[in-house]
């Protein structure tokens, strides 16, 4: 019987051809070494320039916006410091205890934030569930606040104050149409005003000398770079780069300050006008008062819809300004143009016509006002008609 040793056959090594795996790993090698090859080298500025504007925040510095004076140097418009009351992400595990314990601390919290107590931790947690960076819960607090924060600061981890600058109007309603008021950028001006280096957040001239010289007063803003880490939080402050603000010029009004208070102590509560007094010699405003007025002030600390509805439908129209946009029959400052017509056409100073009797009768009665006290001006030459006002002359 024949048998065959399988034992040589289990031990004798199999061959095999090494060169297919050679070129497999050689040709992944090149792939990796052209892909490697086009992200340093290649693409070497894209990649870099995107982890430069990762790692560095631009934040723009809003410069100080200029003083408004009135003609002697009273300050009629300025800036004062404001404290911002803000809250750190970081400090999420901790909101359930520093919450409470802020909104207890605060006096007459809910009229201040607007919401509810029980509701206070909810949202919070909304408004920084997306950000990993300090968010505003307090805009424009009091100094009370802000102490009540530093004096806590302990307690109230995460909680902090971030100082800067709000327009500040010293006499309150002085003068409030003519200087106007300042108001937070709405969308559309955002996006039509980035190019001129206004910030989202930043404030601008709503009205009166506030919007007419908004590119004066503005200033130039100032570039500040922030780095940050892969968490996206804020490190340090860049010394490198940075563009300093320029603060905005100053202007002087023509108008007088003690003019423009005794006019405007003149006006009783009840009554709805306005009064102008100009300089002959030269057309400068010294005052422009309207009544009822309002407070710019207000407008500063982000005015309620509520707030900001009452006062535009307050019958007294307080952000009118009847001074310049209401529209009255001219009165008797029409009778100096008729008294330059009949100058230019032949009529002098001496010339007289029919005798004032109190009325004048052309088709129907025209009155001269000093018919309603029973009186009449007689025979008047032009200078005697425009010093009694007569209204027939």
């Amino acid at each position: 019987m024949l048998h065959r040793d399988y034992s040589e056959i289990e031990d004798k090594p199999v061959e095999k051809n090494p060169w297919f795996y050679i070129v497999f790993v050689f040709f992944l090698l090149v792939i990796l070494t052209l892909r490697l090859f086009q992200l340093q080298i290649l693409d070497h500025d894209i990649y870099l320039n995107k982890s430069e504007d990762y790692r560095l925040k631009k934040v723009t510095v809003e410069a100080p916006r200029g003083f408004i004076f009135d003609r002697n140097g009273e300050v009629l418009a300025t800036n004062r410091m404001s404290y911002s009351v803000t809250i750190d992400p970081f400090w999420r595990d901790k909101y359930e205890e520093t919450l409470p314990r802020l909104a207890s601390l605060i006096p007459d919290f809910e009229s201040i934030m607007g919401i509810r107590k029980s509701d206070f931790v909810d949202s919070v947690k909304v408004l920084t569930r997306r950000s990993q960076n300090p968010e505003t819960l307090i805009l424009d607090a009091d100094f009370s606040t802000a102490s009540i924060i530093e004096e806590h600061s302990l307690d109230l981890q995460g909680i902090g104050n971030v100082i800067g600058q709000r327009r500040y109007y010293p006499h309150g309603s002085l003068a409030s149409h003519v200087i106007g008021y300042m108001g937070k950028l709405t969308k559309n001006e955002a996006g039509i005003l980035f190019e001129k280096g206004y910030d989202k957040n930043q404030w601008i001239g709503k009205n009166g000398v506030e919007r007419y010289y908004e590119d004066i007063l503005k200033g130039d803003n100032g570039v500040r770079f922030l780095e940050k880490n892969y968490l996206n939080r804020f490190l340090k402050i860049i010394t490198d780069n940075n563009v300093p603000d320029v603060p905005g010029e100053f202007i002087s009004l023509t108008l007088d300050y003690r003019l423009q208070k005794v006019a405007e102590e003149a006006f009783a509560d009840s009554i709805l006008g306005s009064v102008v007094a100009v300089d002959p010699r030269n057309g400068e405003v010294l005052l422009m008062a309207s009544f009822p007025c309002y407070d710019p002030n207000d407008f500063i600390s982000s005015m309620s819809a509520s707030s900001f509805a009452s006062l535009r439908n307050d019958p007294g129209k307080p952000l009118y300004n009847r001074a310049v946009q209401g529209t009255y029959p001219p009165g008797s400052t029409f009778k100096m143009i008729t008294a330059l017509a009949g100058l230019e056409n032949g009529f002098d100073q001496n010339t007289k016509f029919k005798p004032c009797r109190g009325y004048f009768y052309f088709g129907r009665e025209y009155d001269c006002w000093i018919r309603e006290i029973g009186g009449q001006h007689g025979a008047l030459n032009m200078e005697q008609a425009l010093t009694q006002s007569c209204n027939l002359y």
